[in-house]
């Protein structure tokens, strides 16, 4: 964004990504997105892409959306990554592994409660939505026309094993974006400040 003129302010959490950015000439600071070190009402846009599903607590989720919701101005847009709670079991059916009792077990505690509380590292800081309840997240936070959309598409994992399914996986995608929302592995959502 920042090579195409837009003045872009990046807050992560990880030391290395802000390192990355800064050589890229992006203005960049160690932050939460839980607390925004920014005025309020001082961005045109907001894009939260990644810090959603890194939290499963809903109550910090709503924080780093309130926090969104505060910094950007009225009539401003917010862009909101999530990862589908839905998409894994596609993925792992077409890998063959869903008669595995742990995968079982795994999938079936991601489709009801969004994560596996007794997976691994990774399960147990990550969070997985539905569609809906993307929508309804954001909404609560005070965004207006909200939608939300799958990114990548119903065949998005199997494209990135195979570059000839590129093309046949970007047609899916555009498909699906909206009909099938909760099958790609990544949704975005989209608001608007009221």
């Amino acid at each position: 964004m920042a090579d195409r003129g837009y003045a872009v302010t990046l807050f992560d959490l990880v030391p290395l990504h802000v390192e990355a950015a800064r050589e890229r000439a992006v203005t960049a600071y160690v932050a939460d997105a839980r607390r925004v070190p920014r005025p309020d009402a001082s961005a045109d846009a907001v894009l939260l892409l990644g810090p959603l599903y890194h939290l499963p607590d809903p109550a910090d989720r709503a924080q780093v959306l309130a926090e969104a919701h505060r910094v950007v101005l009225t009539g401003g847009v917010v862009i909101v990554a999530g990862m589908s709670r839905w998409a894994r079991t596609l993925v792992k059916a077409a890998e063959g592994v869903l008669a595995d009792p742990g995968w079982h077990r795994h999938t079936l505690a991601v489709m009801r409660y969004g994560r596996d509380a007794d997976g691994d590292a990774w399960d147990r800081c990550t969070y997985r939505h539905d569609p809906d309840e993307l929508r309804a997240e954001v909404q609560a936070a005070g965004f207006g026309d909200v939608q939300v959309v799958g990114v990548q598409g119903p065949a998005g994992a199997w494209a990135r094993r195979d570059p000839a399914l590129h093309e046949h996986a970007i047609e899916l995608a555009r498909e699906a974006e909206v009909a099938m929302a909760a099958c790609p592995i990544h949704l975005l959502a989209y608001g608007v400040k009221k």
